[in-house]
């Protein structure tokens, strides 16, 4: 991708400077937001591409944020009133989504539970030794193998600034808003071009659906020896995800959440007391001691 980029900005006039792998732009002059030229090399891949509308504004994302900032027994007392916002913004995140249907065919062992009778020793109430029988149990393993047909609807993140681990956290997203893209829809807000071509977000997809089946594969069999995936169909697109990112800090460190823009889930890093979580341990041991010290009591009548 070029470097800096300037044009001219639509309402007041000013030449600003902008990244061309961002797709919007606020105009440092007038405040007045609009979306910046698509690299040539991009139109085609861009004209096939689709945007998922914001449910979520600015202020239910910050409220969202803040209430998922105050939940959990671990949250520092102080957080809010030490909590530094380093900026937040919403954010068309590039994904590449893909339909994939699979047949995979998995070999695997079933047990079955079989006893046989031996003999064993022991010594009596009279202080003698005495042979006696007992069904003793176990295991034969019979093969059986199979064929599982998987269907998965993935989104492999394409951005420069959003792993897939924070992608993964905040689905799912409801493809039914769906719009093929426009630059109307991303005007007041940060978008990107991907970052990732689509062959490298394929095998990160295919890696994630292998493991997906052999998950699934390993569900119907006790024992899986193997399982081998073969792709019927796939299809994929570039999709452009709402997502209000939040980045903090918390006495020197530095943390990132996310809000999904169209369901509000939020997830992300969260700074923990160090003291609640020993005072928590205590307790655990505390009450731990108290059950085997009743345990060993009972049974001592």
């Amino acid at each position: 991708m070029a470097g800096l980029q300037t044009l001219q900005c639509p309402n007041c006039g000013a030449t600003v400077v902008f990244n061309p792998s961002v797709l919007a732009k606020t105009c440092e002059f007038c405040g007045s937001e609009f979306a910046t030229p698509v690299p040539e090399s991009y139109v085609d891949m861009q004209r096939g591409s689709f945007v998922l509308p914001f449910r979520v504004d600015k202020p239910g994302a910050t409220e969202l944020f803040r209430s998922w900032l105050e939940k959990g027994m671990f949250k520092p007392g102080d957080l809010l009133q030490n909590l530094q916002s380093k900026g937040y913004e919403g954010m068309y995140v590039p994904h590449w989504s893909f339909i994939v249907d699979v047949r995979t065919n998995w070999h695997g062992q079933y047990s079955e539970t079989r006893y046989r009778r031996v003999s064993k020793t022991r010594t009596n109430a009279q202080g003698n030794t005495e042979r006696y029988e007992v069904d003793e149990p176990y295991t034969v393993w019979h093969p059986r193998s199979g064929v599982h047909n998987g269907h998965y609807f993935d989104h492999i993140a394409a951005s420069s600034e959003i792993a897939q681990r924070e992608t993964d956290m905040i689905l799912p997203f409801d493809f039914a808003d769906s719009r093929p893209w426009a630059e109307d829809y991303i005007a007041g807000f940060k978008a990107e071009m991907p970052a990732k071509p689509e062959d490298v977000a394929w095998r990160e997809c295919l890696g994630r659906v292998e493991a997906q089946e052999k998950s699934a594969c390993g569900a119907l069999i006790e024992r899986l020896d193997s399982a081998s995936s073969e792709v019927l169909s796939r299809s994929s697109q570039l999709s452009y995800l709402p997502t209000w990112i939040f980045a903090y800090s918390y006495k020197g460190k530095q943390y990132r959440a996310l809000v999904n823009g169209q369901s509000g889930e939020v997830r992300g890093a969260k700074p923990i007391s160090a003291g609640k979580v020993a005072a928590a341990v205590v307790v655990a041991v505390v009450v731990l001691a108290v059950v085997v010290g009743l345990v060993l009591l009972l049974a001592r009548h």
